[in-house]
């Protein structure tokens, strides 16, 4: 699992990025845009 992507792998942070908040955060923004996405097109449709 590379450090990119370990949630599309494995569905949660490994412990590594749980340590460190800088690779946390970004999974996290990742998480939170794409809730706004789905709905903002839901709420559209």
């Amino acid at each position: 699992v590379g450090p990119l992507n370990p949630i599309a792998e494995t569905g949660e942070l490994p412990a590594i990025d749980k340590k460190n908040h800088q690779s946390n955060a970004p999974s996290i923004l990742i998480r939170v845009v794409a809730k706004l996405i789905i709905s903002n097109r839901m709420t559209e449709a």
